[in-house]
């Protein structure tokens, strides 16, 4: 989802992002503002509704000369907002369009979304427990810091990163990131053990189930052969020496190989 949105905003196409809310979208359309081209990498923030602060969204977004508008609360827009959104949609203007799920969902939003379909690109970001991928590019996002020292996460700690199901959506990530800025202030490179509480758990639990699955494997395979360690070990992809010290640590733990 966020390889399609960079590309429709390098392309100058509108976009409109549906998701639900924490999902990441406002960080998202903040990225895809600043890098598309263009001498004017100005962004600005709009909301919809009949109470919405800001004025015309017309007016706001012919005020940025170039620049990229951000609509939030898409679903709640006015009948004047809405026209003023598909008079910007139709334009040469950089305008990314927020909503929730509920714009797929009620008749209202749902016109309004087809008629915004003919001249936007229409993306879906899911929640951040189903794209565990991208949990690794927003921390690193989260974690630039121009004014202070580069905190790098190291390979283990951004697996942890995205083995964790993130309840608090990217809102959760972006807190566990300056928990993390919080303590390693000097910067540096970041382990699993400098996470908070919660990640590190979770990782330690989800590593432990990984070593059990393992476990059973390997077991049931060399029971397959016989007790066979060299076919064991072909069968498995991996040497004799490796194999014995998987059955060393399984008997550790009072498995009997």
């Amino acid at each position: 989802a966020l390889d399609l949105l960079e590309r429709a905003a390098r392309d100058a196409k509108p976009v409109l992002l549906l998701g639900e809310r924490g999902s990441g979208r406002r960080t998202a359309a903040l990225g895809a503002g600043s890098t598309v081209p263009g001498a004017n990498r100005a962004v600005a923030l709009a909301s919809c509704g009949p109470i919405a602060p800001g004025g015309s969204l017309l007016e706001r977004a012919l005020s940025l000369d170039g620049g990229s508008l951000i609509v939030l609360d898409v679903e709640d827009a006015t009948p004047a907002q809405q026209a003023e959104l598909r008079e910007i949609a139709k334009g040469d203007h950089r305008l990314f369009m927020i909503g929730s799920p509920r714009l797929q969902e009620t008749t209202h939003a749902g016109s309004l979304r087809a008629d915004l379909r003919e001249v936007s690109a229409v993306i879906v970001l899911p929640p951040l427990r189903e794209r565990q991928g991208d949990a690794r590019l927003l921390a690193s996002h989260f974690a630039f810091a121009p004014d202070q020292t580069a905190l790098v996460f190291s390979e283990e700690a951004l697996r942890a990163l995205e083995a964790y199901p993130w309840p608090g959506n990217v809102g959760e990530l972006k807190e566990a990131v300056l928990a993390v800025r919080a303590v390693r202030s000097e910067g540096g490179t970041v382990e699993v053990r400098d996470l908070p509480e919660a990640i590190r758990a979770h990782f330690s639990a989800s590593a432990r189930r990984l070593e059990e699955v393992e476990g059973e494997h390997l077991l049931r395979v060399l029971a397959r052969v016989g007790g066979n360690k060299s076919r064991a070990s072909e069968i498995l992809g991996i040497n004799r020496k490796t194999l014995g010290e998987k059955l060393k640590t399984l008997e550790l733990r009072g498995r009997n190989p």
